[in-house]
C-alpha cells in the first residue's frame, strides 16, 4: 500500500510502533530524504492521536494495524468519528499455516497457546511480543526454560 502512496506521489503519513517498523518500511518502500511518504515511530496513546489527528488534518484514517491490536483500533475509529473523517480497517489477510507445517498447533488465543505449551519440557522460545510475555510465565512455576524474544526497545526490555 505504501509502495502505491509513493509510486502516484500522494502523500502519506505513516506511523508505527516502533523504530524497527520504521526501518523495515524505509528499505522495503526504498524511500528517501525527500519522499512524500513520512514515517513516523513511536507507539501514540490517546490524546498522541487525538493531537496528531489534529495537527495533520489528515483526509482519511487507513488503520492497518496488527489483529491484536483492539484498542488501537477502536481508539482510531472512535477519533476518526469525533473529528468527521473517513476510517478504513485494512485487514491482513489470513493463512491456514497448519496445512503446510504438521508440526504447527494452531490455537485461538494467546491464553490457550499459554495452556498448550506448559506441558512442554525443554526450553520454549515466545517470540509473541513483550505485551504477552506475562500470560505465558503465570503458567509456570519456574521460568528458567523460557526464552523471550523482544525487540531491543527500552519499552519491550521494562
Amino acid at each position: 500500500m505504501i509502495k502505491a502512496f509513493a509510486k502516484h506521489q500522494r502523500p502519506l503519513l505513516v506511523c508505527v510502533a516502533t523504530e524497527y517498523g520504521k526501518t523495515l518500511i524505509e528499505q522495503d518502500c526504498n524511500l528517501t530524504d525527500d519522499s512524500i511518504i513520512e514515517i513516523r515511530a513511536g507507539r501514540l496513546d490517546w490524546i498522541e492521536m487525538e493531537t496528531l489527528l489534529r495537527m495533520e488534518n489528515p483526509i482519511e484514517v487507513l488503520d492497518a494495524t496488527h489483529p491484536y491490536a483492539k484498542i488501537v483500533s477502536e481508539q482510531l475509529r472512535t477519533l476518526s468519528d469525533q473529528y468527521h473523517l473517513k476510517y478504513t480497517r485494512i485487514i491482513r489477510e489470513q493463512r491456514d499455516l497448519s496445512k503446510k507445517n504438521s508440526c504447527l498447533i494452531v490455537v485461538e488465543n494467546m491464553e490457550a497457546a499459554a495452556q498448550k505449551v506448559k506441558h512442554i519440557s525443554g526450553p520454549i522460545l515466545l517470540t509473541t511480543g513483550s505485551k504477552e510475555i506475562g500470560t505465558f510465565c503465570a503458567h509456570f512455576e519456574s521460568t528458567d526454560s523460557i526464552y523471550a524474544r523482544v525487540l531491543p526497545s527500552t519499552e519491550s526490555i521494562d
